[in-house]
């Protein structure tokens, strides 16, 4: 698999909220070259951007339409690696999103009630 590979320090099994904080540091090393991220409750995990061979299977249709975008002298690795950093950046947006959104459902009440009080000190015009 090409692109950024992350480890954690320790040999722990991860847990889905650590999965989550790899595809953001495997992003963050993509976007910004960060080769050490650390989470909220202080773990650190590491990023390289080492390539690894691999291989993967396609459809047909798939590869012809890359192939025409591509042309000649066309790299599909490449291709490949730019849609997956693409997907993981929108997965790793999606993510925050969600945290957000959780966040500010947990606290409308508070937020709803906040509001109200500063419209009401509002000046009719």
């Amino acid at each position: 698999m090409s692109g950024p590979n992350v480890s954690r320090r320790s040999a722990n099994v991860l847990r889905t909220n650590e999965v989550a904080t790899l595809a953001i540091c495997a992003v963050l090393s993509a976007v910004h070259r960060v080769k050490k991220c650390v989470d909220r409750k202080g773990r650190i995990y590491y990023v390289s951007s080492m390539k690894i061979k691999t291989s993967i299977t396609l459809s047909e249709d798939l590869v012809k339409e890359m192939d025409k975008l591509l042309g000649r002298s066309g790299n599909r690795s490449a291709l490949v690696e730019q849609a997956l950093r693409n997907y993981l950046t929108a997965k790793a947006q999606q993510i925050r999103d969600a945290k957000d959104l959780e966040i500010l459902n947990r606290r409308a009440h508070k937020l709803n009630k906040e509001a109200q009080d500063v419209l009401s000190y509002q000046v009719e015009l």
